[in-house]
């Protein structure tokens, strides 16, 4: 059996029923592991038990569930249909069985005691009942008709008479005589009161919640059909503070979130519960709160929560060892919120992870759910902004940690980074994550260049001499930071490589090369008192024919090897765009594109990549229903590797830049290219 996936797919918005359900049962079980976990803690190994019980319950649902969704798939493979609705309606009955389960507190009685003193609370599942489950036969279902609804008669109240419209007499406790005031369990016409139990830990904390709130009045009663665990975090936080962090207005929950991780609240519930911190972990990991909240605001809250616990903020908080189950389950959450289109949110989780890795809690598990591709973690891909923060984190890291394995025993693993993160990012169809993994690249090569470099020959050229051009970069940063001239490091500028935010698809086309220096008369030079004679240092010899070769470089295409005098940046850019004949936009997305690599591009990064399919034989994109007519034809020109073919006039020739050079930017250039082959611009 797979092992536990603690991914939400009742997040995604085209989950079915069956996926929601599996979903539930699974954020079920991982309450219960906490809940488990907890009570070991606390020494409460009756409750430990219990827990046990129903976790290992569950568990076998699970287990047949996963046995039943298999044998359902062989059915539907047979197109053995009506077996296939009866594998469904098995499951649900397994799903339905694994929900009537009874979450077990600390001090809570036995459920047999429990059910007698309550009706309402649903019978443990039987041991038996999974494989009762299984071999049932199945029942025809019908379709029930709904009840009808008893006729209102509001309008039968005679007038004078205690009835609908008696506003405030409905609001009174009937088991309370006139003139007291509501009981702490009740709300009153403004909510439930701050007063809570009365205790002075609880007012405290209640206190402190009114005041972070912009609300008037109080959160409304929780219901506890509609509501798990509110009785979990009642006993430790209370009504009054358990009604705002599970109701249903933002405000509450980010006024609450804030109370509890304040100096003031967290030291009244100290006063009051040693686990005050373990609930709120649960609390911000569990699905649909804390982290996963859609309000941003109780996002940041939690994120300060967080960052209060880990930073040794609060005195009375545990050591980081006793909160690691706690903290464990919320670094998946937040991961997950890294693709987020709040800047805010995304930068606070973002300062969160480093934090935590940063701490005594460590680098290894925020690593290895970093390591998970974004797209490959729901049905719906994730966004470019996971990607980037993801890429980001990960430079932050490498700075942090290292990349020497001998020398620390967090640093990180270079080929984990190389093949799960940058070489995947680099086929990503935004030209940002492009840039940034360009950087990393260039990062990593120049840390372990020996188990980075072997990685260059699956990318492709162009984007090869953006590394390189990278990584000259870096090595120059790393020389001018290391100048003694104080002088010359200020008149040194150093010209990073950077995607062409006009067209993503089209990466970093500046090579990276210092600017020259100023002429000696021009720079006015330090009293000699300021400057040491042994710090003056004498330029090499070779100094002004790099630097002459440095703008030359930075004034020639790096793509059809024109060189021009007027070639700025906005020039360059220009170029590429509308002159350039090694270049073409793409037919389906309208990114400034290589002809030579325009066929991976079309089925690998374009946006429109599902439109089309690549052709076995050709390896050229085919438009997806044309595919099979393609095939049959066998009229197109089979790939070999020794030559290239133009996608534009099918031309063959040798595979090499120079080949695609001679054909595209030479006399007398490709006969389908809309650009001229000498750069002058488009054809008239």
């Amino acid at each position: 059996m797979s092992p536990l996936n603690l991914d939400q797919p009742n997040n995604v918005p085209n989950a079915g029923p069956m996926d929601r359900g599996m979903a539930e049962l699974i954020e079920k079980l991982r309450h219960l592991h906490a809940l488990k976990a907890k009570a070991v803690r606390e020494e409460d190994y009756d409750v430990a038990a219990a827990l046990k019980g129903d976790i290992d319950t569950l568990g076998r649902a699970k287990e047949a569930i996963a046995a039943l969704e298999h044998e359902k798939k062989a059915a539907v493979q047979c197109e053995n249909y009506a077996r296939a609705k009866q594998i469904k309606q098995q499951i649900y009955t397994l799903l339905n069985s694994g929900y009537e389960t009874e979450m077990r507190k600390k001090g809570a009685p036995p459920v047999s005691t429990k059910r007698a003193a309550d009706p309402t609370v649903p019978a443990p599942v039987a041991a038996n009942t999974i494989d009762n489950a299984v071999k049932m036969p199945v029942q025809p279902q019908y379709n029930v008709g709904r009840t009808p609804s008893v006729p209102s008669k509001h309008d039968e109240t005679k007038i004078g008479g205690r009835g609908y419209y008696d506003v405030d007499d409905a609001l009174k406790n009937k088991d309370e005589p006139e003139g007291n005031p509501p009981s702490a369990n009740q709300a009153g016409p403004m909510g439930l009161s701050e007063d809570g139990k009365g205790a002075p830990w609880e007012r405290k904390l209640n206190q402190l919640i009114k005041k972070n709130s912009s609300e008037e009045g109080g959160p409304a009663p929780l219901d506890r059909d509609a509501v798990s665990l509110d009785t979990t975090y009642e006993k430790d936080f209370g009504i009054y503070c358990a009604a705002c962090l599970l109701g249903r207005k933002g405000t509450f929950r980010e006024a609450a979130i804030k109370a509890i991780a304040c100096s003031e609240g967290f030291k009244a519930l100290t006063s009051h519960t040693t686990t005050a911190a373990d609930t709120l972990l649960i609390y911000l990991s569990s699905n649909g709160h804390g982290v996963s909240d859609p309000v941003a605001g109780v996002v940041l809250a939690s994120c300060d929560a967080v960052t209060a616990l880990v930073s040794s903020r609060l005195s009375d908080a545990p050591s980081l060892s006793h909160m690691s189950t706690g903290m464990s389950m919320l670094v998946p959450q937040l991961v997950s919120r890294l693709g987020d289109a709040n800047n805010r949110v995304r930068e606070s989780v973002e300062a969160v992870l480093v934090r935590m890795a940063r701490s005594s809690f460590g680098s290894e598990k925020i690593v290895t759910a970093l390591l998970v591709d974004p797209d490959k973690q729901g049905k719906k891909p994730a966004g470019f902004r996971a990607h980037l923060s993801r890429i980001k984190l990960f430079s932050t890291f490498v700075d942090a940690f290292g990349v020497d394995r001998k020398a620390r025993d967090n640093a990180l693993d270079v080929n984990a980074i190389l093949s799960k993160v940058v070489i995947p990012s680099l086929q990503h169809s935004n030209g940002e994550v492009r840039e940034a993994a360009i950087k990393l690249f260039a990062k990593l090569v120049v840390l372990q260049p020996k188990v980075a470099k072997p990685y260059m020959d699956s990318i492709k050229p162009a984007q090869q001499s953006l590394v390189e051009a990278q990584i000259k970069g870096v090595k120059n940063e790393s020389d001018d930071s290391t100048d003694d001239d104080d002088d010359d490091s200020a008149d040194m500028e150093t010209d990073t490589v950077s995607v062409q935010s006009r067209r993503p698809s089209l990466a970093a086309k500046k090579p990276t090369a210092p600017i020259p220096k100023k002429p000696a008369a021009q720079t006015p030079k330090k009293p000699a008192a300021q400057t040491p004679k042994k710090q003056v240092k004498s330029a090499p010899p070779s100094r002004p024919s790099e630097s002459a070769s440095a703008t030359r470089e930075l004034r020639t295409c790096q793509f059809c090897g024109e060189y021009n005098a007027s070639f700025t940046e906005a020039n360059l850019d220009m170029h590429y765009v509308r002159s350039c004949p090694m270049l073409c936009p793409c037919p389906l997305c309208d990114q400034v594109t290589e002809i030579c690599t325009l066929q991976k591009h079309l089925v690998s990064e374009c946006e429109g990549r599902d439109l089309v399919k690549e052709c076995p034989r050709c390896h050229e994109a085919v438009r997806a229903e044309e595919l099979r007519t393609h095939l049959a034809a066998k009229a197109c020109i089979e790939a070999v590797a020794s030559h290239s073919i133009c996608p534009l006039c099918h031309a063959r020739f040798k595979n090499s830049t120079a080949g695609w050079r001679t054909h595209l930017a030479k006399a007398p250039g490709c006969a389908n290219n809309p650009r001229k082959y000498d750069g002058s611009g488009p054809v008239q």
